[in-house]
């Protein structure tokens, strides 16, 4: 069964049950079920809402006695997109620092949640909502190990009104961040140094694990070994039940973080650097999820000659490729999604997708991209996508 909506000419009804105010509540659901296979267009159709839940959708229905009827002929409706990989302003450095038993290095934040700590910014999430997003994975972006993302509707009600699955996977980066700890805290430092301590925390989670149940085990016959909130959270990832996405700045990063995923027999996700063409030979025959970005660089600039000589032919390999990478990756059979991260405006983000398209991306993957796949890779493709 599969989620097939491209475009409806509708009339929207609100069936009793549901108010106004529930609404606007209510996240954005797959519009149509279907057996087939592809997207296609249903002209003239009827949605019926009841109780925050898409109920039908299908042409020359009757309206439920008492429905409220929006008539919407001349218009298109979409599923909500959904973001894979959402940034909604959840980047402030705790005041002070962490405090508790968390971990030894402040770029360990494993035990952060974004379903505990859900204070996305409003304003940008309605720019992110303006862009015809209903769900987002918000990922939380400061450390290397940063915390663990969760689903959460785009919508204005409360948080816990809007969370659709909670702390659904780890977040790691490549790059420390500044914000946390102080002048001291500066480990690490270096590429060689960040991949370090990726893996020693792996092997210290393996061992916080092992240590507690011989502690258990033996009747707590000894002192207890040490508490870390960070080595604790990491229990599900290590056992391949939580997924680990890495956010990845270069194809290199991706390569090193497939190699520390299989090293330590993790469920990798990745959130792409834009320079995924670069290798689509490795990436073919791969399922691990693939979230892409559409920050596509800039033409360099070549208005005079002096500038022109500073542009590097790797500079306009990237400017003139960027743009194709989806469609490459798409003609190699790799699936992907689409995210709004690492745009500076998200307005640029409907555009870019265009630009995508025009340079080759066919609609019916590039909607995919943006519904049914995330949908999929998050686990609520019942509901959305």
């Amino acid at each position: 069964m599969k989620s097939v909506l491209s475009a409806l000419w509708v009339t929207w009804l609100l069936a009793p049950g549901l108010n106004a105010q529930q609404a606007t509540r209510t996240e954005p659901v797959a519009a149509m079920r279907d057996n087939g296979t592809g997207y296609h267009a249903l002209v003239g159709a009827t949605i019926v809402i009841r109780d925050g839940l898409i109920q039908s959708v299908g042409r020359n229905q009757p309206a439920p006695a008492g429905a409220r009827v929006w008539d919407l002929t001349g218009h298109t409706v979409y599923p909500g997109f959904i973001d894979a990989h959402a940034d909604l302003g959840m980047n402030s450095g705790p005041e002070g620092g962490d405090v508790g038993p968390t971990h030894w290095n402040p770029q360990v934040r494993a035990w952060f949640s974004t379903t505990a700590n859900l204070q996305d910014d409003e304003d940008r999430r309605q720019a992110v909502r303006s862009q015809g997003f209903g769900a987002a994975l918000v990922v939380p972006k400061l450390g290397i190990f940063r915390g663990m993302a969760s689903v959460v509707n785009l919508g204005d009600a409360g948080v816990r009104d809007r969370v659709l699955r909670p702390d659904l996977a780890q977040s790691i980066g490549f790059q420390r961040s500044g914000e946390l700890g102080t002048e001291d805290d500066r480990y690490p430092n270096s590429a060689m140094g960040v991949i370090a301590l990726m893996k020693q925390t792996f092997m210290d989670a393996d061992w916080y694990e092992r240590a507690w149940n011989t502690y258990e085990e033996s009747g707590r016959a000894f002192l207890p070994p040490e508490t870390s909130g960070a080595l604790e959270a990491l229990e599900d990832a290590i056992h391949g039940r939580q997924p680990v996405l890495f956010e990845t700045r270069s194809e290199e990063e991706y390569l090193r973080g497939y190699k520390v995923a299989s090293d330590f027999g993790l469920t990798p996700w990745f959130r792409g650097s834009g320079e995924e063409y670069r290798i689509v030979d490795v990436l073919q025959g791969r399922a691990d999820p693939l979230i892409l970005p559409v920050n596509f660089p800039d033409a360099p600039d070549v208005d005079d000659p002096e500038a022109a000589l500073n542009a590097s032919l790797a500079e306009l390999r990237h400017w003139y490729l960027a743009p194709a990478s989806p469609a490459t990756l798409a003609d190699a059979g790799v699936d992907f999604a689409f995210t709004t991260d690492g745009l500076s405006s998200v307005n640029d983000f409907l555009p870019n997708v265009r630009t995508a398209v025009a340079r080759g991306l066919s609609t019916d993957v590039a909607l995919a991209a943006l519904t049914t796949t995330p949908a999929r890779w998050l686990g609520i493709d019942r509901t959305h996508g």
